[in-house]
């Protein structure tokens, strides 16, 4: 049985016409005793008897229209559920990201996407190891380092800049304020390689590394001190009342902000919701 045979039938079960019907249903006249003739075949029973002024329901037609009735009652109910779903998403995303970015950048963004979508639970995967997104241990990953995984769909959202930071106190014990040869925060080992890092050897020459670490939360809050000076993202630093940018980010590095999904996840109403909230913090954030 097709459905599409019981819409036209619960039409001129209500209207007693098939022009009405037919204007209703948008096709011809045709069609809808076409279709009202098939599911008479499909059903073998007599559903209308033709008189002059419209087509009346026999006592099949009328077991039938409570049946059909009820068939498209819960055809609509599936349809406003499915509505629902997309206007008021709900489930778990897992985003994997730095814990510098999850803390200064995402977190505190997270209250206006909860009242937005209060049935959506964002779950920040903060590791120290790169999450596999093709392992689904994670949704999303918001990256500073463009992945070479193939089978992603990767999206670069904005881009993060970093500059040199120092308290005032420490910047007044260097007349002049040269980098190279000055003291500065550093990395330790197993960040030595990064970008960041080999910029800042850079950019310090020979200076002494007074303090070293692999989180650039612990290099901010060792800059505080007034030790030396620190290559620290803006989004960071520029909120920190102790600390001064002594060189704005288009002289020392800016780094691009890379979006990464499975492909197959673009269409999942919470995992939309949450990549359309991440692509707009990384807007607002970009410097």
């Amino acid at each position: 049985m097709d459905w599409n045979d019981l819409c036209h039938f619960l039409a001129v079960a209500r209207t007693n016409r098939l022009t009405d019907a037919a204007r209703q249903l948008h096709v011809s006249e045709a069609t809808v005793m076409r279709r009202v003739q098939a599911l008479e075949r499909a059903l073998r029973l007599r559903l209308f008897v033709r008189h002059p002024t419209g087509y009346f329901l026999t006592e099949d037609g009328k077991a039938l229209l409570e049946r059909a009735t009820a068939v498209e009652n819960a055809i609509l109910g599936v349809e406003r559920y499915a509505d629902a779903r997309e206007t008021s998403p709900a489930g778990v995303v897992r985003i994997a990201t730095p814990e510098t970015l999850a803390t200064h950048f995402l977190a505190p963004e997270v209250g206006s996407f909860h009242r937005r979508y209060p049935e959506i639970r964002l779950e920040l995967v903060t590791g120290a190891s790169t999450v596999n997104l093709a392992r689904r241990e994670a949704d999303i990953a918001l990256r500073l380092n463009r992945p070479a995984q193939g089978g992603l769909i990767t999206r670069r959202v904005g881009r993060v800049g970093f500059g040199v930071y120092a308290t005032p106190a420490f910047l007044a014990s260097r007349p002049g304020g040269a980098l190279s040869g000055a003291a500065f925060i550093g990395w330790d080992r197993e960040g030595s390689q990064l970008p960041l890092a080999q910029r800042a050897a850079q950019l310090f020459g020979d200076g002494q590394v007074v303090f070293a670490a692999g989180s650039l939360a612990v290099q901010l809050a060792a800059a505080k001190t007034g030790i030396g000076f620190a290559v620290l993202p803006t989004f960071m630093a520029a909120h920190e009342p102790e600390l001064v940018c002594v060189v704005p980010p288009r002289k020392v590095l800016t780094l691009d902000l890379w979006l990464v999904y499975r492909r197959e996840l673009r269409s999942v109403p919470h995992v939309k919701a949450a990549l359309s909230f991440l692509m707009s913090v990384a807007a607002r954030g970009e410097g």
